[in-house]
């Protein structure tokens, strides 16, 4: 795609508006380590997450309190995993 603002500024509507992001790149090597970077963040906190949507499972409520008091972790990564779960379409 060309680099003009218009192409990146629709570009970067349609990522955002669908849970994605676009950035701008000079070469192929960017473009990989931009995809890397990405990859690499949405799946860093997968086993997590697991952890997470079994434990909400088990006791059939979404509760971050409670879900945070069983897996004897804080509330801010148990409602960020509850967060992404979501996002995903599993509640």
């Amino acid at each position: 795609m060309g680099g003009d603002s218009f192409s990146m500024q629709d570009f970067a509507t349609i990522a955002t508006s669908t849970g994605g992001k676009c950035v701008s790149v000079r070469n192929a090597k960017d473009a990989i380590d931009k995809i890397v970077d990405t990859l690499t963040s949405e799946f860093s906190s997968l086993e997590f997450d697991r952890k997470v949507l079994h434990t909400i499972e088990q006791m059939s409520q979404l509760d971050i309190n409670k879900t945070a008091e069983v897996l004897d972790s804080p509330r801010l990564p148990v409602a960020a995993s509850i967060a992404r779960l979501a996002k995903r379409g599993f509640f």
